[in-house]
Formats: C-alpha cells, structure tokens, sequence
C-alpha cells in the first residue's frame, strides 16, 4: 500500500445513487447530477472510483419522509473506473462515466424486478 497522507491506494471513492425512478432519466441534466466531490477526491489521490447503483430505497425512506422505515435495498457496484493520469480537468467527465455506469445499472435493476 502507498500512503498519500491519510489515503492510501486501498481507498475507494464510491458514488452511490438511490434508486429513484427519476434519477437516471436521458433529460436529466448534467447540474442536477451528483456534485464531484468524491471525483476530486479520487483524481487528487490516484484511487479508483466504483460506481454504486442502490435499488428500493424510495421504500425504505419515501421523499418527503423524515422517518426511515425497514425494507429491503440492493446494491449493484459497477467496475472500479482508474483516475490514473487523470487531472482536475477531467472530473467532470469522470463523473459523467461513473454517472453513466450507475444509471445502466439502474435500468438493469428496474427491467429485473
């Protein structure tokens, strides 16, 4: 393992997004998608990042909701995408790819059920 301060090459920034039937439409635009922190992170250190799509959590806290209420959700993690090489230039890009995977998975997850 490399250390980079308090990271180390065994860390993952991990993007999740909940399974939202709206989240991943095609008209969703680029601002409403999920900020980059987690990218910028993963790019300043060199750690891939691995994309997480979550399925039935609009059961388990509905929109709106301020009680979280017991059910089932399912995780689905996409391949981990290198940021290698990459600079703060390319976060945004990033973070379409990553965005691009979860939303895949989504609709996988969807058609499944």
């Amino acid at each position: 393992m490399v250390s980079h301060g308090n990271l180390t090459q065994a860390v993952f920034a991990i993007m999740a997004v909940p399974g939202s039937r709206t989240a991943c439409w095609p008209s969703t635009p680029a601002a409403s998608r999920p900020s980059t922190g987690d990218r910028v992170i993963a790019v300043t250190h060199q750690v891939p990042v691995v994309p997480v799509a979550i399925q039935g959590t609009g059961g388990i806290w509905p929109p709106g909701r301020r009680a979280i209420r017991p059910g089932q959700a399912r995780p689905v993690a996409g391949r981990p995408l290198q940021t290698t090489g990459l600079t703060h230039h390319d976060v945004d890009r990033l973070r379409d790819q990553a965005w691009d995977v979860i939303c895949s998975a989504h609709r996988s997850l969807v058609t499944a059920m």
